[in-house]
């Protein structure tokens, strides 16, 4: 599994650089509810933010607001959901 991981996380870091940006408004959430716990998400949420940002301001991240906010939902569901535990 950490094989998969690994290739994975390349796979995203690429994709990052060549796919438009609403490809990972999909990508993030299934990400984070196949993997354990993805944290990786959050890195590549905020490298998206750096690449596709138009603002100066300090709390214009809205990758990392999303990426935060479904990884904080994941956490709560996988602990409910039967077939996570």
């Amino acid at each position: 599994m950490n094989i998969l991981r690994i290739l994975v996380d390349v796979v995203v870091l690429i994709a990052v650089f060549f796919l438009p940006w609403w490809f990972f408004l999909i990508l993030i959430p299934l990400l984070i509810f196949y993997f354990s716990a993805y944290y990786e998400i959050l890195f590549f949420a905020l490298l998206l933010d750096g690449l596709y940002g138009v603002s100066d301001k300090l709390w214009n991240v809205p990758f990392l607001l999303y990426a935060s906010l479904v990884f904080l939902v994941s956490l709560y569901l996988k602990r409910r959901l039967a077939f996570y535990s």
